[in-house]
């Protein structure tokens, strides 16, 4: 074989068990989305622990003022090739995340927002002790100045 070809070994069968144990695994009932994240550390942050959490998918929202498709081309340094293991959605809006969520079973869509006692705009509120998380889930994270 020459350099340039890349060497094929076989894989044993328990290895091959494992592998396939571990994507198997996965968990599809719980997503991320991540909405207006600026910084393309925090993109690679969020993957990275999503994919050591055993997540499948998580999705991103582009806005017309982001530049294009700006999470596939993180460095793998700062992704740690975490993003390989993830079935990554780009929607280009939050409606069009929420109609692909639905059209997948997901109703239970969480949020997390800053308390500002005085100017609290959540409606109904939700301790994170008091959620179902048998039920198919998403989290959103929001833009780090903003929420």
């Amino acid at each position: 074989q020459g350099d340039s070809e890349p060497m094929i070994l076989p894989i044993v069968p328990q290895r091959l068990a494992r592998l396939q144990k571990s994507v198997m695994s996965r968990m599809s009932g719980f997503r991320v989305i991540i909405d207006g994240v600026q910084d393309p550390g925090n993109h690679a942050a969020v993957m990275r622990t999503a994919e050591a959490l055993g997540l499948l998918d998580i999705h991103v929202i582009r806005y017309v003022t982001d530049r294009p498709r700006r999470v596939t081309s993180l460095s793998k340094s700062i992704t740690k090739g975490g993003e390989k293991w993830l079935r990554i959605h780009f929607h280009d809006s939050a409606k069009d995340c929420l109609s692909h969520l639905r059209q997948d079973g997901f109703y239970q869509v969480l949020a997390a927002k800053p308390r500002n006692p005085e100017n609290d705009t959540a409606r109904n509120p939700v301790e994170l002790s008091e959620i179902d998380f048998g039920k198919k889930t998403a989290l959103i994270i929001g833009n780090e100045k903003n929420g």
